[in-house]
């Protein structure tokens, strides 16, 4: 999955393989150990809101989380086509 690459919301462009999960949004809220660690990143500067305070997906990269507004179903399915493709 190195050359495959995943938009994530706004004008962000990740590359597939920096990531590490993509959560739905109310799992992680309701979790006391990913709210930890959300709190974690968030206060090290490495939570980005890409989704203008209505996240539905908490995107974990290996250097920074993302709050996107696009659905965890959606991305995963957009990973899933992409590396169709390259087949």
């Amino acid at each position: 999955m190195s050359g495959v690459y995943l938009h994530v919301g706004g004008d962000v462009i990740i590359r597939a393989s920096d990531i590490v999960a993509i959560l739905e949004r109310n799992t992680v809220v309701t979790g006391a150990a990913t709210r930890e660690f959300l709190g974690f990143m968030r206060a090290r500067g490495k939570v980005e809101d890409l989704s203008n305070g209505d996240a539905k997906t908490v995107v974990v990269c290996r250097d920074r989380v993302l709050l996107s507004p696009i659905s965890a179903s959606t991305l995963k399915k957009r990973i899933g086509d992409l590396d169709h493709l390259r087949s």
